[in-house]
């Protein structure tokens, strides 16, 4: 029994040193769906970067061709407005879920301090 399980473990770790990306990717996207703000920070990251590659393409006084600037140009505001469409879904889901929370507490008020019929008899006053 000991010997499956450690042959088990073995095959584990192989996996997860073979597929390293894909483990990332996974723990990425957990921690996401916990934190929305992290995905925000992520692609306002990303959008920074694709205008700050689109103001450097611009900017770029090289004798590459015309037809060449303009692709690049095409491709990095295509990931701009890509990044950015991600990015206000993502606000618009965690726009929502403040919504419900807020909600929820016009039914069911959460203050810190407990409601005095909860309370015993003898600490009431």
């Amino acid at each position: 029994m000991a010997k499956f399980i450690g042959f088990t473990l073995l095959i584990a770790a192989v996996l997860v040193v073979l597929n390293r990306e894909k483990v990332e990717n996974f723990k990425q996207s957990v921690i996401e769906t916990i934190n929305p703000a992290v995905k925000e920070k992520r692609l306002i990251g990303e959008l920074k970067n694709s205008l700050e590659g689109l103001d450097a393409l611009l900017s770029d006084k090289s004798t590459a061709s015309k037809d060449e600037k303009i692709k690049k140009a095409n491709i990095a505001v295509s990931n701009a407005r890509k990044t950015l469409e991600e990015l206000q879904s993502t606000n618009q889901k965690s726009d929502l879920g403040a919504n419900l929370s807020n909600l929820i507490q016009k039914f069911v008020p959460l203050n810190s301090e407990p409601s005095p019929t909860w309370l015993p008899p003898s600490q009431c006053n």
